[in-house]
């Protein structure tokens, strides 16, 4: 094929014959491709990650340069019956192919850029004087926020590329002339024009010619790759109209091209687009003239008919991929959104749920805080009344009423004290802000230390041992009243579970936080991996159960909690049960500069002389830094002081006769020895015995003591008024202040044994309660016998049952609990091993509905709520045919 005519005698021009059945298939293709092209390109548009836009752009060019343009060219061209055999180049009939893909993938993603820069530059339009606020809404440049156009648009205004309502393309322009809701009151044309207006720019102009000129090359490449025995000849004039046909096509498709998903804006498009490529086609081939040398007949043969369908076959089938493809991404898109709604939906519900639950612990607190504020005021009179009634003439029976009083009052005090401290820091209150000062650290821990020492019985094996390390500063910035109160909520805590063993409280610094850290750690009872969770939630303790022994607000450790995070700091526990606890808070606020201690180190033999070997092996690892430390075994302590040149010992480890010997020894040793409330009179003033007042404190003066074998410089003077700060004075005066359950419990009281068996039982494990009851009953002219728990009452009723007519049973004990222990003796009736039926009364101070349940289906025969009054317990001993005393 030549575009140039041969020399030959003659030349004869070929008849265009058509097939109008391949001319409709073409135009299907290029409508369809077109079509596919809109739902690509607005899934292209939808699409937030940069790699999956990128693929929906290069699908849409493939179906808008491949499908829309090059397979409608290729059918339509195939439909053309020159009455020749028509072959292909197959390299330029490719190449043409790529032409048209590669030009539509450029000019769609710059009109994806332009249209991005567009929409920048609209955010930021300043607001003009023009700018007005109706009733409909406010209105800027014309354009409502509400998302409708303003009517009052000054002529001119564009129309901003919006949803489906909007008039942002030809089909909206379309679908808005047949809608009875049109936003906006213009005519067609005009609202064209807004749109081209706005749209129009000198990029677009050059993407255009971009995308025509790749259209033309498609279009003439593709006709050059036609071979015939013949060639063509080329009307310009014709060919620049088909240029220009293309040019509008491409510029259409940049300006109109939809960005939304609508059916009918995309459908007109599309039936656009398909016009304007037959249109620029068919000019093309109206501009060839197909000429041949060859004598006629022209019927010898054409393009096989399979060759157009194989084309257009291959475009369906693209086209059909692509929705499939689009199906696939929306129906992911859909279970998204399916799942984001349920998520959304169980968020808010959540929300809703931690709201409600915030709100109703909101009023629970306030109200307990209210409650607790109101409790004082009567608290305060009877606190006053009986410290007055106290001053007063009293016999012994009398004064021992006082002092129960005075202790529960203190008890009560306390509690009210934890609850009102917990509101505010619950609530943020101002004044729970920290306030940091210098403080002398070890002064202070050994002062509040020593204020505990009051409150361990002297019946307990327990040590507080203190121990300092040396790169602790002797003054340390943080609250005082902070930090002494969550100190001793922590040994407090730690001396309520503790028996036997020791409390251990260390400082040592963190110098990678400058921090100080604290641990408080004890031989308790533990608690378990499940209550570790909840025992820094307010209100919550480890032991719930009726036989816990320690009672309690459980707001200790929340407190504790609390003030640690005033202070900026944190506080862990690691626990394990039945070994005991180690509480640890980490409080910033070390020096900039303070000087390290070198270490001592001497080879003075030490020997530690404690009640509890835990506590001698905790002294000895803290001195064996500095000295040669050993422990001594109290069953051959002469053998273990053989050779030592120090002796850490307690009092209570000494005999007398120990004693007597540490007198007239000759002061080879240097006895330390550790004492509280004992006498030590005769171990006064002799220079071989250092007396050190409990707890004990592993810190410098310690070793300084202990190397230096004497105490009388005025710098081993350990400083015990640290602070005149009234708050610390205040919780140092609760902490000493005796607790109303350290009183000796009424272990025994040997009843009259009388045969007609009217002596009560009392169950009931509060000391005090026990007295108060004892005192009650016999006001009423009763016998009383005591057990301090359920196992006690079940071996007094198994030993002489027929003494007791009447089991007054506490319900919350340790060891073993009421209803527990009704449910045993009901037992032991049914198995004939207790004869007749004791008639048992449940006490308690749970007066709701379930706790009598409670009792009652354990086998209590009757239920009587705490306090209890004399006027109610008469009346019960009178129900229970028992002859009282007339007492009111």
């Amino acid at each position: 094929m030549s575009s140039d005519s041969p020399t030959s005698p003659e030349v004869f021009i070929l008849e265009k014959r058509w097939r109008p059945w391949l001319i409709v298939l073409s135009f299907f293709v290029s409508f369809l491709g077109a079509y596919t092209t809109t739902q690509l390109y607005v899934q292209c548009r939808l699409s937030t990650w940069t790699a999956h836009r990128i693929g929906w752009l290069v699908l849409a060019a493939i179906e808008f340069g491949g499908c829309a343009i090059w397979a409608f060219h290729f059918v339509a061209m195939i439909a053309l019956d020159i009455g020749m055999p028509v072959n292909f180049n197959l390299p330029m009939t490719i190449f043409s192919s790529i032409v048209a893909i590669v030009g539509m993938l450029g000019g769609l993603a710059s009109n994806i850029w332009i249209k991005k820069r567009r929409r920048r530059r609209d955010m930021y339009l300043p607001i003009s004087s023009q700018d007005n606020v109706s009733e409909h809404g406010m209105t800027i440049n014309g354009i409502s926020i509400n998302g409708s156009s303003s009517n009052n648009k000054p002529p001119g205004t564009p129309e901003y590329e919006s949803s489906t309502s909007e008039m942002g393309t030809v089909l909206n322009l379309a679908s808005a002339l047949l809608s009875k809701g049109a936003h906006d009151d213009a005519t067609l044309p005009v609202r064209i024009i807004r749109h081209l207006q706005h749209n129009i720019s000198l990029r677009v102009f050059i993407v255009g010619a971009m995308m025509s000129l790749s259209i033309c090359a498609m279009h003439y490449v593709g006709m050059k790759a036609m071979h015939f025995d013949g060639y063509i000849q080329w009307n310009r004039a014709l060919i620049v109209l088909s240029v220009i046909i293309a040019y509008i096509v491409s510029m259409v498709a940049l300006i109109f091209l939809p960005s939304e998903s609508d059916s009918t804006s995309q459908i007109a498009f599309a039936v656009v687009a398909a016009i304007g490529i037959n249109a620029m086609h068919w000019t093309g081939m109206w501009a060839a003239t197909f000429s041949t040398t060859r004598p006629p007949p022209w019927d010898q043969g054409s393009i096989p008919t399979v060759l157009p369908l194989g084309v257009a076959f291959v475009a369906i089938i693209s086209c059909l991929m692509s929705y499939v493809v689009l199906a696939r991404t929306i129906t992911q898109s859909r279970d998204r959104l399916a799942e984001m709604i349920v998520t959304k939906r169980k968020l808010w519900k959540a929300i809703a749920e931690k709201e409600a639950a915030e709100r109703n612990d909101k009023v629970k607190t306030e109200f307990i805080s209210v409650a607790s504020h109101e409790l004082r005021t009567p608290l305060h009179a009877i606190t006053g009344f009986v410290d007055l009634l106290a001053l007063t003439p009293l016999n012994e029976e009398q004064m021992s009423f006082v002092k129960s009083i005075q202790g529960s009052c203190h008890a009560l005090d306390l509690i009210t004290k934890n609850v009102l401290d917990f509101t505010r820091l619950e609530n943020d209150h101002s004044e729970t802000a920290a306030s940091a000062t210098d403080v002398r650290i070890k002064d202070l821990v050994f002062d509040m230390l020593q204020t505990c020492m009051a409150k361990i019985s002297n019946t307990l094996s327990v040590d507080i041992i203190i121990i300092m390390d040396r790169d602790v500063p002797e003054v340390f910035h943080v609250d005082e009243t902070y930090f002494a109160r969550v100190l001793m909520n922590l040994v407090g805590n730690a001396m309520k579970f503790t028996r036997r063993g020791y409390i251990l409280v260390r400082l040592w610094t963190c110098a990678d936080e400058d921090s100080l850290c604290i641990s408080v750690i004890d031989t308790g009872s533990g608690i378990s991996p499940a209550s570790q969770k909840i025992v820094f939630e307010p209100f919550r303790q480890a032991d719930t159960s009726l036989t816990r022994k320690h009672l309690g607000t459980g707001l200790g450790l929340a407190i504790c909690r609390q003030l640690v995070a005033k202070m900026n700091g944190r506080i862990t526990l690691e626990s394990e049960e039945g070994k005991g606890s180690e509480f640890t808070v980490v409080v910033p606020g070390l020096p900039a500069t303070y000087p390290m201690r070198p270490a001592v180190q001497s080879k003075i033999r030490i020997a530690v002389w404690l009640r509890s070997k835990r506590s001698s092996a905790i002294i000895q690892w803290a001195l064996n830094a500095h000295f040669t430390v050993s422990a001594i075994d109290p069953v051959h302590h002469v053998r273990g002081l053989r050779g030592m040149e120090r002796v850490i010992a307690d009092i209570k480890c000494l005999t007398p006769q120990i004693i007597s010997e540490i007198v007239e020894s000759d002061g080879a040793i240097k006895w330390f020895i550790l004492h509280g409330d004992e006498s030590v009179r005769e171990l006064r003033n002799l220079e071989h015995v250092i007396l050190l007042k409990r707890p004990i404190c592993v810190d410098d003066l310690l070793i300084k003591m202990l190397t230096k074998g004497r105490a009388e410089e005025a710098q081993f003077v350990r400083k015990v008024s640290i602070s005149a700060n009234p708050a610390l004075e205040e919780l140092k005066r609760i902490v000493a202040a005796p607790s109303p359950l350290v009183q000796s419990p009424i272990l025994e009281i040997p009843p009259e044994v009388q045969e007609s068996g009217d002596v009560i039982l009392l169950v009931e494990d509060n000391p005090v309660n026990q007295q108060l009851g004892v005192k009650m009953l016999k006001k009423l002219g009763r016998t009383v016998d005591v057990a301090e728990n359920g196992e006690v009452a079940l071996q007094k009723i198994m030993e002489n049952r027929r003494q007791y007519a009447l089991v007054l049973m506490d319900s919350q004990m340790p060891v073993l609990s009421g209803p527990s222990t009704c449910r045993r003796i009901r037992a032991m009736e049914a198995a004939g091993e207790l004869p007749g039926r004791l008639r048992i009364i449940s006490l308690t101070a749970n007066v709701d509905s379930q706790s009598q349940k409670e009792c009652i289906e354990a086998g209590s025969d009757h239920f009587l709520p705490k306090p209890l009054t004399l006027k109610l317990l008469r009346e019960e001993l009178e129900r229970s045919q028992m002859p009282t005393v007339g007492h009111s």
